[in-house]
């Protein structure tokens, strides 16, 4: 996509992860088939927001609250779950080549999960029934874009990307020294992406398969996304996003607010802008929703960046 003598390529990586939990990438990378000139960089730190006040279970149906007894009264209590992640991380590109791009992606999170009794069956913002939390980098990844196809409108590339964990916890989540959640598993994601610009933006379309290794469940990763510059240095877009199992759902263990979902199938939706506040720094907001899943939690996230696009290309 060219638009202003700058060659900015965006990409949104969302589903937030929240591995072991959701999937999420920093909002605005490049990519969609294109890749840096050689020597070329592009380098952001970004924060990350996501909050989920129910969930999916693997028929879809959608669970917001849940009853308990209480063991002094004996009698039933209603409480809410609400899930929530706050976390940094650096996204950095690299040309090698001026057709194959190195790519560089650590997110630092905390996550926390809350459970709130109900004061009146309708307000979920009384006593507190339990509350966990755990902070670790999600994963390290490290990756790489090699373009085959280019003309003066239309680009596409093979990729591929490695994500390791912080190796904390296994993925069961099952020992009483990390009751909540895990660190996720080894990620080995490949996949193509292509893109078309035209005068005043672009149009891309990716598609991956995500191998993860211990019990998780493998994927197919999809995103699209259409974007437009109407006034030169800022870009608007609007994208969708799906995390599909490659595994049928019969016989799994029905969903846990307390672990890491091995297996889930999610469908996103959002919109991000990007703005040059001179001609290499530039800074970016993006807000997504979950739209539907099965097993997997309502998130939403909101995301906000900044970094440097290096060199300018006339």
């Amino acid at each position: 996509m060219k638009q202003s003598g700058i060659v900015c390529h965006h990409s949104f990586y969302c589903s937030i992860f929240i591995l072991a939990l959701f999937f999420v990438f920093p909002a605005n990378t490049y990519s969609g088939g294109w890749t840096l000139p050689q020597r070329g960089l592009f380098a952001k730190v970004y924060y990350l927001s996501s909050s989920a006040a129910s969930y999916r279970e693997n028929d879809g149906s959608e669970i917001i609250s849940f009853k308990d007894i209480d063991k002094t009264t004996l009698l039933e209590r209603r409480y809410a779950t609400d899930f929530s992640g706050n976390g940094v991380g650096l996204y950095a590109e690299y040309g090698i080549l001026d057709n194959l791009t190195a790519v560089f992606d650590m997110p630092f999170s905390t996550f926390g999960l809350t459970e709130t009794y109900s004061i009146d069956n309708l307000h979920f913002d009384y006593e507190t029934r339990r509350k966990f939390s755990v902070t670790h980098a999600s994963w390290i990844g490290f990756g790489a874009r090699w373009q085959v196809v280019k003309t003066d409108r239309f680009v596409a590339s093979f990729s591929g990307a490695l994500r390791l964990p912080p190796g904390f916890s296994t993925p069961d989540t099952g020992r009483t020294d990390y009751p909540f959640l895990s660190d996720g598993t080894t990620q080995i994601i490949s996949g193509i992406e292509i893109g078309y610009s035209f005068k005043t933006g672009w149009i891309e379309v990716e598609a991956r398969y995500n191998h993860r290794q211990d019990d998780f469940k493998d994927e197919v990763l999809a995103h699209i996304e259409t974007g437009f510059s109407n006034i030169p240095k800022t870009y608007l877009k609007i994208f969708a996003d799906a995390a599909i199992s490659a595994s049928s759902f019969h016989n799994i263990a029905p969903f846990n607010p307390m672990q890491s979902q091995l297996q889930e199938t999610n469908y996103n939706a959002g919109a991000s802008f990007t703005a040059f506040i001179s001609d290499t720094w530039f800074l970016d907001t993006s807000y997504s929703i979950r739209i539907y899943g099965l097993n997997t939690w309502n998130i939403k996230t909101l995301a906000i960046g900044g970094g440097i696009k290096l060199p300018i290309i006339e």
